[in-house]
């Protein structure tokens, strides 16, 4: 006896619809691992990512610092040598009035010489 033979139409459908059924939740299991799988790597992207980003951040800062660092360290080398000729034996000799505009202005283009009175004057002096 096959009991295939003896379904009803019925029958027939209840088994369409549970093979139906199986068919959805197989492609439901197969689609949710791919979907999983995505979502994992996504997830170790993200992290990458920010780690990078992380990194990125520090190695600017380590950067920024670096320069501002030896930008103090030059002007006050600037300053100091500045202060070192304008106080040496012989700084109050008068000298050529133009060697000593070109010096007092290639001193004063100098980052820690622009805030000094003198500079403020003599750059504000010149022609544009």
């Amino acid at each position: 006896m096959n009991p295939l033979r003896d379904l009803t139409r019925a029958g027939w459908v209840a088994v369409a619809a549970v093979a139906l059924l199986v068919v959805v939740l197989v492609l439901f299991a197969l689609t949710e691992a791919r979907r999983s799988r995505e979502s994992a790597n996504l997830n170790r992207a993200t992290g990458v990512q920010a780690q990078g980003q992380a990194a990125a951040g520090r190695d600017a800062v380590a950067v920024v610092s670096g320069a501002a660092k030896r930008d103090d360290q030059t002007d006050n080398q600037t300053k100091e040598n500045r202060d070192a000729i304008l106080n040496a034996p012989g700084a109050d000799v008068r000298l050529d009035p133009g060697l000593d505009a070109a010096t007092r202005r290639a001193i004063c283009l100098r980052q820690s010489s622009r805030r000094d009175p003198e500079c403020v004057a003599l750059l504000d002096a010149r022609p544009r």
